[in-house]
């Protein structure tokens, strides 16, 4: 072989070496890559708060369902190639208990035109600490006692009275009552007997 025929061969093999590693390199370069970033996942929650405000000259106790939310990162992975996302589900909030039912009632006075009367919310409670409400719609003052009635219409037990109630004004009471029948009524001259009074069923 002669040396011009020796050089163009080296010449040629320089070459295609260059060419293998140019190769080479585009292929590693073109290679997907792997990578992670970090997402954020939250989930809502709810507590219980509890305040006392002041109306009508009284306090009472409010509750309320407060939500507030968590929050932290999760890693995923990422990829030079593009997928379908799938769909995922968004986390639930836990489940609340609901309030438990206020063992309450609430009476209305009124006495337009003479004509005197209690109107109930309800007339069957359950057994335990009873709250009671009067709400004077009439025009004159107004009381509420509750009173436990025993065997043959006897009363019996002590006598819990909301006092003297201006009108459209209200007022709240509690009582501890047991299983069986009371007696509501307004202890104001005679207006039990023009038609302030009503029965009351404990369970």
């Amino acid at each position: 072989m002669s040396r011009v025929s020796g050089n163009r061969y080296l010449r040629r093999v320089l070459a295609a070496a260059l060419l293998a590693a140019l190769a080479l390199a585009v292929f590693a370069a073109a290679r997907p890559t792997e990578d992670a970033h970090a997402a954020t996942s939250c989930t809502k929650h709810t507590k219980r708060v509890v305040k006392h405000v002041k109306r009508h000259g009284k306090r009472k106790k409010v509750v309320r369902l407060r939500p507030y939310w968590t929050c932290h990162d999760v890693a995923e992975p990422v990829v030079a190639t593009p997928v379908v996302p799938t769909p995922i589900s968004a986390p639930k909030a836990p489940a609340t208990q609901p309030e438990p039912e206020a063992n309450a009632i609430g009476v209305v006075a009124r006495d337009a035109n003479k004509h005197f009367s209690f109107e109930p919310t309800r007339t069957l409670v359950k057994s335990g600490k009873l709250t009671m409400q009067l709400i004077n719609e009439g025009e004159d003052p107004h009381t509420m006692a509750i009173q436990r009635i025993g065997p043959g219409e006897t009363p019996e037990g002590e006598v819990v009275e909301i006092p003297a109630t201006a009108p459209k004004q209200q007022s709240t009471g509690t009582a501890e009552v047991q299983p069986g029948r009371y007696r509501m009524w307004c202890t104001l001259f005679h207006h039990a007997e023009e038609g302030m009074e009503f029965d009351l069923t404990v369970e």
